[in-house]
């Protein structure tokens, strides 16, 4: 009788966060999809030539962590940013970029461009919270699958 009990209770759990609502998210635009994603229209211009410039350092060994927040640190370890620093090496000081999407969360503001970079292209996801620290930086080359 307890094995019972317990087996209902355990359903009646699971029947209750099955009918929670799902938090809502963007799906990432993935390095074989971007292919077939179009830029879209750049509203934030200022946004895109800062980007572009804080790429250029990155790409000359420049980017300081002090333009990273507290949890980037943690996640963004030295080995990542020189890897980040070679990926960009060719792209010059101030890499084009086309925009493919700009979402919100709160207060944050997540770009995902395509920069044309030596040849190849280049996927950059940026995240700037309310204060224009970065919360997420990520750069991988563009699979043309």
């Amino acid at each position: 009788m307890r094995h019972l009990y317990a087996g209902l209770m355990a359903c009646a759990a699971l029947g209750a966060c099955a009918q929670a609502p799902l938090p809502t998210v963007v799906p990432a635009v993935k390095p074989a999809e971007a292919a077939k994603v179009a830029a879209i229209p750049d509203a934030e211009p200022e946004v895109t030539q800062q980007v572009s410039r804080l790429l250029g350092r990155a790409g000359q060994g420049l980017f300081t962590t002090e333009q990273l927040t507290d949890s980037a640190r943690t996640v963004l370890t030295i080995d990542q940013m020189r890897t980040i620093s070679g990926t960009l090496a060719p792209c010059g000081t101030t890499p084009a970029l086309e925009l493919l999407r700009r979402t919100t969360r709160g207060e944050d503001r997540e770009y995902v461009y395509r920069a044309p970079c030596g040849g190849n292209a280049l996927l950059v996801a940026i995240d700037f919270n309310k204060a224009g620290k970065i919360n997420k930086l990520e750069v991988q080359l563009e699979s043309m699958q």
